[in-house]
């Protein structure tokens, strides 16, 4: 299923993880009635992971079931040990939200085709490292996936008309 074919489902939570923050959001019929963060700075992957399972247990308690839930495809992109964390988070996710409800894992670059955040060209790239040089190949990536995380952020206020 595509992310196009949402539209089927009543009540959706879409949940984002990150090394640093859960985020999460709750669609009903379509419209944005809910959403928010935890922040998780220093804490390490156990503890994010209880922590997660708490905040699940606390939204479907306030919430009530959803109809589907959309997560992260936990895929192997650099690290063999992101991609292992990314499949526990998902394996806490559906140990709780698992009854009756469908799951949607996408991969980034799905949810970044759906808002029109294209991957930056070569030139944008080599324009960007010229305004910043002298700096790690490492730090140059970490930079543009800040740039691509922002241009989401950005979408989603404007979308929804969050300030």
């Amino acid at each position: 299923m595509s992310l196009s074919r949402l539209g089927k489902f009543n009540r959706i939570m879409g949940l984002d993880v990150s090394s640093n923050s859960y985020a999460f959001s709750i669609f009903e019929n379509g419209q944005l009635v809910s959403w928010g963060e935890i922040d998780l700075t220093g804490v390490d992957h156990t503890q994010r992971l209880i922590r997660l399972r708490k905040y699940l247990l606390a939204l479907r308690g306030s919430w009530g079931k959803f109809d589907c839930v959309v997560l992260e495809k936990p895929i192997f992109v650099n690290s063999n040990l992101t991609a292992s964390l990314l499949s526990q988070t998902a394996g806490v996710v559906k140990s709780i939200m698992a009854e009756d409800t469908f799951f949607l894992e996408v991969t980034p670059n799905e949810w970044y085709s759906v808002i029109g955040n294209k991957q930056w060209t070569k030139l944008q790239k080599a324009e960007f490292k010229r305004e910043h040089p002298d700096k790690t190949e490492s730090w140059y990536k970490g930079q543009f996936r800040e740039a691509r995380k922002q241009f989401t952020r950005d979408w989603v206020k404007s979308q929804f008309d969050i300030t």
